[in-house]
C-alpha cells in the first residue's frame, strides 16, 4: 500500500493552463489523457520520457502506466507503450 504522501499517490502538473493528473486506481496508475507510442530499438522508460515528455526524470509516470513491462531497460522494439499527455 502506498503512503498518503507518496509521489505516486497523486501527482498534478500544469502545462499551458491545463492541469493534468496521474493517480492510483487499485494497483494501476491512471492518467487523464494518454498517447500510445511504438518503441524503437534501445528505448527505455527514461529515454521515452526525455523524448516525449521533455524530462527523463518523469520515467516513473510511464512505468506506472505500463505495469506489464517487466524489464524497462530491455523493452523490445515494437512494444506499444502508454505515455501521459502533459
Amino acid at each position: 500500500m502506498l503512503s498518503s504522501n507518496s509521489r505516486y499517490k497523486a501527482n498534478l502538473w500544469e502545462r499551458d493552463g491545463v492541469v493534468y493528473s496521474i493517480s492510483v486506481k487499485g494497483d494501476k496508475y491512471v492518467a487523464e489523457r494518454t498517447i500510445t507510442i511504438t518503441t524503437k530499438e534501445g528505448d527505455t522508460f527514461d529515454k521515452i520520457a526525455a523524448r516525449v515528455l521533455g524530462d527523463s526524470t518523469q520515467y516513473w509516470k510511464i512505468a506506472g502506466l505500463n505495469p506489464t513491462v517487466k524489464f524497462p531497460d530491455q523493452i523490445p522494439a515494437g512494444t506499444l507503450i502508454a505515455v501521459p499527455v502533459l
